[in-house]
């Protein structure tokens, strides 16, 4: 794993050591519910892969998972390059499994209750961060100390579609793109399961005046197939082994996109399918 002062240039605009910022902790929050192979092969590398160096990855599983917490206690607690996972892995399990769809809330809820970072960021078990994802958001909420909240944009992995737009808008903003103050809950935090709970919780934040900063930069990749378009992304009682198999997944080929120019604007105007 390498640091953003590693590789040069500081998330503060410092050179090779030479930065000025303390590297605030973020807390990433991983809500999960029997999609094994894509958390482990997928979702937790991108984390570890980050050029942020601070970054604490919480995990917390919609109900008991006997396999999965099998696996995670293996890997909690071990020393960084251990595997490719965050030095700062932390597993949790809901005690049962909330009934009906409700899109990880519950566990959300949960890892928000556990994570001790200064920035809190949200990444959906069968998704992906680039590598520049933290560095980039952190850097915006250190060079914009008015904003509560700053937000990126997402592209589906076929890259046929890009979310995220200047403005905070419905179906233009979700869960991944975001990473907010610790403070901002104060405005509003998630409130009941649904299918729109992220537009709903940065609508609260907007109506007490909070502010925000977009930066128009892809840093995370999804595969709509699972979230935006069903199957068990809502949590829904999914039986041991659903959207889990390993068929064409490639981590090497999903983070080999990080190395390819994602500035390109994409043409936006499709309506956009129901999100995350």
């Amino acid at each position: 794993m390498t640091t953003c002062c590693e590789t040069g240039a500081c998330c503060c605009g410092g050179r090779r050591g030479r930065c000025a910022c303390e590297h605030p902790l973020v807390s990433v929050i991983t809500p999960t519910w029997r999609r094994r192979t894509l958390l482990l092969k997928r979702c937790l590398p991108s984390v570890y892969a980050q050029d942020y160096p601070n970054v604490e990855h919480i995990v917390v599983s919609d109900g008991p998972d006997p396999e999965l917490a099998e696996t995670m206690a293996t890997m909690v607690g071990q020393p960084a390059g251990t595997g490719p996972w965050s030095p700062r892995l932390v597993y949790a399990e809901l005690p049962e499994h909330p009934e009906g769809k409700h899109w990880g809330h519950h566990a959300r809820q949960r890892g928000l209750e556990i994570a001790r970072g200064d920035y809190i960021a949200y990444l959906d078990d069968d998704d992906l961060y680039l590598p520049w994802h933290c560095s980039t958001l952190v850097s915006a909420l250190g060079e914009h100390p008015e904003a509560g909240f700053a937000y990126t944009q997402m592209e589906w992995a076929d890259r046929s579609y890009r979310i995220g737009r200047e403005e905070p808008l419905e179906t233009h903003i979700g869960t991944p793109m975001i990473m907010h103050r610790r403070d901002v809950l104060e405005h509003g935090s998630w409130d009941e399961a649904g299918e729109y709970e992220d537009w709903r919780l940065v609508e609260r934040w907007l109506k007490a005046g909070v502010n925000w900063h977009f930066v128009p930069k892809v840093t995370i990749m999804i595969w709509p197939s699972l979230s935006a378009l069903g199957g068990d992304g809502g949590f829904a009682g999914a039986e041991p082994g659903d959207h889990d198999d390993d068929t064409d997944l490639d981590l090497d080929g999903d983070l080999a996109l990080a190395d390819e120019d994602l500035d390109e604007d994409l043409e936006l105007d499709a309506e956009p399918e129901p999100q995350l």
